[in-house]
């Protein structure tokens, strides 16, 4: 009789495993401005148990204990909230039936609109336990990835690359740390309201494999960032990209560029150089016309240096440029440094061969020597709703068409969740000045903040002319005061929409910019 109820309790699971909805209570989170799902939201009964809605809002309900009953829900979210129904519970109280569904509607109080995530697994778990259809082929695991770190992107050969940090695998806590890849189809086939279609790059076991193995055996990580395709003088593209051996502490051990190799599907390292160079490729790298001449600027963490967006010159860092205002010829460090003035005083900012980059850090040093004055810094960015000075961090530049001016969207160090503030400046020039921004996310909660860091935004993604852009960015607890990784969801990336019509993001008239440097067309 025993084995008869644990033969009818086995089939009963599996029944529910199948994803055809029976017996499972659907909970759908909405946005109340859009309408859409609403990823990312913390479902909590009174007793403690927690759920957390897949990519298109579901929750997947099935407690034994709790169905065919009224239950409480309470609902929270990074930059979103829930109705108040009473003594200061905000949540729902919902019948839950077997094969029934319930929708909540919750009001977003970011201005960006969170879409999906992007990696790791269960990306579309419950609705597929629902018997819903998942808007992408891999919607429960792909590439055998649990959660990856930053991501870079270029479009090569008629694909989309994505490439990322160090990952994790389902069977062993220590993953791919020698960067990993996948492609997708070309941004203008891609949709990217409903999802992205990644092929990985993948071992025999089916697992992510290293893209750039080098050191292997040292098990130490390898990282790359600054990802750009340039043309040789043959006119052939090249995948490049800046590429880092860390040390144990996290400190850089070695550094220089790598190509990917077609015909291997893997990066080779090219060039090599020492790790106190001034300049080189790094972030998420941006073109713009300058001059006549196209460019690659690099954010640190503003876009203070460059190089010719062509193979030659960027595999020769003695072409590299720094942003400066000292006179050209003026070594930084050098006791007899002289800034750049016109003949009203004004500082003058100009692009130097092999010249140090002025940053926030080199301007501050410059003031202290009395050089300069503080007020005349180009990278003081205030918040516009409260007009306190934000420290921008992992800046991401683009040019807007929609708004004719140059987009920036910037992380936070010390705000409301330590790294999980994104703010939006618009600018006259990359190169800026900022001047007024506004926040457009947090993962900022009372008791659980939360780190979203390394945002990028994805000009080839822009949709309706510009109005509507879209950036992601990594989700886990590591900087922050949140002792609790969110499940499926730390450690992973997650997609953002702006609609830049949103009267919240009306921005004072940035100041004059301080170069004449155009849009690539």
């Amino acid at each position: 009789m025993r084995f008869c109820c644990f033969i009818f309790a086995v089939l009963a699971v599996c029944e529910l495993a199948r994803g055809d909805g029976e017996g499972y209570f659907g909970i759908h989170i909405v946005d109340d401005q859009t309408g859409r799902g609403v990823p990312l939201v913390i479902l909590q009964t009174t007793n403690k148990i927690q759920f957390i809605t897949d990519s298109s809002g579901y929750v997947a309900f099935f407690e034994p204990g709790l169905m065919s009953q009224d239950v409480y829900f309470g609902v929270s979210s990074w930059g979103y909230e829930a109705k108040d129904i009473g003594f200061g519970c905000r949540g729902a109280v919902l019948r839950t039936a077997p094969g029934g569904e319930a929708e909540i509607r919750i009001h977003r109080l970011n201005i960006a609109e969170r879409l999906y995530r992007l990696t790791g697994e269960g990306i579309y778990r419950d609705s597929i336990l629902l018997g819903k259809p998942a808007p992408i082929a891999e919607g429960l695991l792909n590439g055998k990835v649990m959660g990856s770190d930053t991501v870079e992107t270029a479009v090569y050969g008629g694909k989309m690359y994505w490439f990322w940090g160090d990952t994790d695998r389902p069977s062993f806590p220590l993953g791919n740390f020698f960067t990993t890849g996948a492609t997708s189809l070309s941004p203008q086939r891609l949709d990217p309201d409903r999802g992205i279609d990644y092929t990985y790059f993948v071992n025999e076991d089916g697992f992510a494999r290293g893209m750039l193995p080098i050191h292997a055996k040292e098990s130490l990580p390898v990282w790359i960032d600054g990802l750009m395709v340039v043309n040789d003088d043959a006119g052939r593209a090249h995948m490049v990209c800046h590429w880092i051996r860390a040390n144990s502490d996290l400190t850089v051990a070695e550094q220089g560029l790598a190509e990917f190799d077609d015909s291997h599907q893997v990066f080779q390292p090219r060039v090599k150089y020492p790790v106190e160079a001034p300049l080189g490729p790094c972030g998420h790298p941006m073109r713009a016309l300058s001059g006549g001449k196209v460019y690659y600027y690099f954010a640190h963490p503003f876009l203070i240096e460059r190089a010719a967006a062509d193979y030659a010159h960027m595999m020769d860092l003695s072409t590299y440029e720094g942003f400066s205002c000292l006179e050209p010829g003026s070594d930084w460090g050098d006791p007899n440094m002289r800034v750049n003035r016109d003949g009203q005083g004004r500082l003058v900012w100009s692009w130097q061969k092999g010249a140090h980059p002025i940053g926030p850090e080199e301007f501050a040093e410059l003031a202290r020597k009395g050089l300069v004055k503080k007020s005349e810094s180009p990278f003081v960015i205030e918040d516009i709703a409260s007009g306190k000075p934000i420290k921008p961090v992992e800046i991401t530049v683009a040019w807007n068409p929609f708004l004719k001016k140059w987009t920036m969207l910037c992380g936070q160090v010390g705000g409301d969740s330590n790294l999980g503030e994104i703010w939006l400046a618009y600018g006259d020039a990359p190169e800026g000045p900022w001047s007024s921004a506004r926040k457009v996310v947090t993962h900022a909660l009372p008791k659980d903040n939360n780190d979203f860091y390394n945002p990028m935004q994805h000009p080839e993604l822009m949709r309706h002319g510009g109005r509507f852009i879209y950036f992601e960015g990594t989700f886990v607890n590591t900087f922050s005061s949140n002792p609790h990784p969110t499940p499926r969801y730390d450690y992973n990336q997650i997609m953002y929409r702006i609609d830049l019509a949103d009267p919240r993001l009306a921005l004072p008239e940035p100041p004059p910019g301080l170069t004449d440097t155009k849009p690539v067309q």
